[in-house]
């Protein structure tokens, strides 16, 4: 991320919040370039929250320009701390394949090796699903080593909407052959 200079006349709220994020990014040096590949676990209002806050320094004023209540501006900020902090190896394994790419080796993943091995909150999976899913991993790779696809779709709380989702998911990445 871009020096961020930071105003002296903050609330002691304000500079926590900064701190908080500040460390939380610490680790994120190619933030425009990770960002914008598909290896980023943040949603696009996610990315835009964090880069607005270091323009404004302000929730009040953040979600004015945003058009989001500042308690919701404020969890998803929470929240956003939180997924840098756990989720940093995919950050890391998005690095290690940017340096080698930057050296001419191609080393990208193939999508379907990308949508097995991202996180299942970055698919964007309803609630229900995402829950009935993760207890058996947290990725589509670990919750397929633990199960197969005929036992997810009778799992309880695997309804017609949220299996007919999970199959159109596989098939638009290339997985459709996992689904037998």
């Amino acid at each position: 991320m871009r020096n961020i200079i930071i105003p002296a006349n903050l609330s002691p709220n304000q500079r926590y919040k900064v701190r908080q994020l500040l460390k939380a990014l610490r680790p994120y040096d190619q933030w425009e370039a990770w960002t914008q590949s598909d290896y980023c676990f943040l949603s696009p209002l996610e990315i835009q929250l964090v880069e607005g806050y270091f323009v404004c320094f302000n929730i009040k004023e953040l979600s004015k320009r945003v058009g989001i209540n500042t308690s919701r501006i404020s969890q998803d900020l929470n929240a956003v701390v939180d997924k840098l902090d756990t989720w940093e190896h995919y950050y890391r394994q998005w690095q290690a394949d940017w340096l080698l790419i930057q050296a001419g080796i191609d080393a990208a993943p193939t999508k379907r090796a990308m949508f097995l091995q991202r996180p299942l909150f970055a698919h964007g999976l309803p609630s229900r699903l995402y829950y009935t899913l993760s207890r058996f991993g947290e990725t589509f790779d670990q919750v397929l080593a633990n199960r197969s696809m005929q036992q997810l779709q009778k799992l309880e709380g695997m309804g017609t909407i949220s299996w007919n989702r999970l199959v159109v998911l596989f098939q638009q990445n290339g997985c459709s052959d996992l689904l037998h």
